[in-house]
């Protein structure tokens, strides 16, 4: 018999958190817990970081920053007398001798959460809510804002793979350019998913292919857009919906919107790239579903968006006029909605 919803407390738990193994009942459930196993998950990430990597040369100057910055986070600043009265503290408050302890240790891989102080700790922890700490880090950059000679280069390891057969039309048959308004569904959802998971979607595929899925309802339901606005008013209230830390309102909706444009605008090896990397993705969570209970229609339901998702490219490949028509539009609509977010 299954055990009841840990969330909720009400109904019986159909699923298990990939993270934090906890059990839950729906997506409401699965997103008022994601917030408390994300923070812990980081955490650990963070750990995990710092024990297997010394601080050298580029990574030693990062981890100072951070460093400095956990005594610093959520503090008035101090004024500008008591800098110069104390000439033992650094700027943000952390002695000298503080920051050479923690450095060696981090350099001896000994560095853990426990070396912190408890205001150190409460000062780490505070940046991980809020989100600050992927900036002290360094911010993951999108592949598609790189300069479109890099995927020649193979400066992102990408390779390119060969054009998907045309099964999206056949004898008597001639796919609709409606079509193309689901491919600008599933751009907007992948970059939305990306940003919000910072280019890292390999530590949980199967949240990750959920989060896709949330917001691309035509990837895995019968929905038939019949113009663009229509498609992202469908698409924004799906994120919405969603509990984003740290991403999420009418700016973030537009910045994807830009994401999703400039993919289109960068042609078809991007576009298949996207869809491709989509895929793969799905390919990744069925087989983390399957290890759990009651997963298959989980599962039936990735395997079935995969299958559109080979419709879809064999659309961006074959009907490039329908392509850089919507490029165009979307383009126009994420600036239109710029302006009236301003």
């Amino acid at each position: 018999m299954a055990s009841l919803c840990t969330v909720c407390v009400q109904s019986q738990s159909r699923y298990t958190c990939p993270r934090c193994q906890i059990a839950y009942c729906s997506l409401e459930c699965y997103q008022k817990h994601s917030s408390r196993c994300t923070e812990r998950f980081y955490q650990d990430q963070v750990e995990n970081e710092l024990h297997s990597q010394k601080a050298t040369g580029m990574e030693r100057k990062c981890l100072e920053r951070i460093v400095q910055q956990l005594n610093n986070l959520g503090q008035d600043d101090v004024s500008d007398a008591s800098d110069e009265d104390d000439t033992d503290e650094m700027d943000n408050g952390l002695t000298e001798d503080r920051l050479r302890e923690l450095l060696a240790k981090a350099e001896a891989d000994e560095l853990t959460l426990q070396d912190l102080t408890e205001e150190e700790a409460q000062h780490f922890n505070a940046e991980i809510k809020n989100g600050s700490l992927g900036t002290a880090l360094g911010s993951w950059q999108p592949w598609w804002q790189r300069a479109p000679v890099s995927e020649l280069d193979s400066l992102d390891d990408y390779v390119v793979p060969p054009i998907p057969f045309h099964i999206c039309c056949g004898a008597g048959r001639h796919a609709s350019p409606l079509v193309a308004l689901t491919i600008f569904e599933v751009l907007y959802a992948y970059a939305h998913m990306q940003r919000v998971f910072n280019g890292d979607l390999a530590w949980d595929s199967l949240q990750a292919a959920s989060h896709l899925l949330h917001l691309a309802a035509a990837l895995h339901g019968r929905v038939i857009y019949q113009n663009l606005r229509e498609c992202m008013q469908a698409v924004q209230g799906a994120a919405v919906s969603l509990s984003i830390s740290g991403g999420g309102g009418d700016e973030f909706h537009v910045l994807c919107l830009h994401d999703a444009a400039c993919i289109l605008r960068r042609g078809c090896d991007s576009i298949l790239r996207a869809l491709r990397e989509t895929s793969d993705l799905l390919d990744d969570a069925v087989k983390e579903a399957a290890e759990q209970e009651d997963s298959r229609k989980a599962v039936g339901g990735m395997q079935r968006s995969k299958k559109k998702l080979e419709f879809l490219m064999s659309f961006a490949a074959n009907h490039l006029t329908d392509i850089e028509t919507l490029a165009s539009q979307s383009q126009e609509f994420a600036e239109a909605e710029a302006q009236a977010v301003q």
